[in-house]
């Protein structure tokens, strides 16, 4: 969320060095996370493997894409969960970045409804 509202060089390290120091962050930090049974292979370039995730925030959905490679979000208010809202939503940013090979989600069951009609995509 940070990074759609202000950037400067070095801030996933600042970002990462200040959860470090509150004890709350630290508590649920992602790597506090328990362990991923299957590993991800860290992608060559840009936008080949991405990320899919839904969100409700201050009563509104937002869909989010991330690039496994450079961390870079791509966030996008949407006005529901259904296919014919998100399904243009992710296109939209799939026509900005390009389509990725690999689309990781471990969402509502919907995802596989759009997986299908945006792309030929591997999971």
């Amino acid at each position: 969320m940070a990074r759609e509202c202000v950037f400067w060089p070095g801030i996933s390290k600042d970002i990462k060095e200040m959860i470090e120091k509150y004890s709350v962050c630290a508590k649920f930090q992602i790597g506090n996370a328990p362990k991923l049974e299957m590993p991800h292979e860290f992608p060559t370039s840009p936008w080949v493997k991405v990320a899919i995730d839904f969100f409700y925030f201050n009563s509104k959905n937002y869909v989010d894409v991330i690039d496994y490679y450079s961390k870079c979000i791509e966030g996008q208010l949407i006005s529901s969960l259904q296919a014919t809202v998100v399904i243009p939503a992710i296109k939209s940013i799939f026509a900005r970045h390009g389509m990725p090979l690999v689309l990781i989600s471990d969402s509502i069951p919907e995802t596989l409804i759009v997986l299908l009609k945006v792309g030929n995509l591997s999971m």
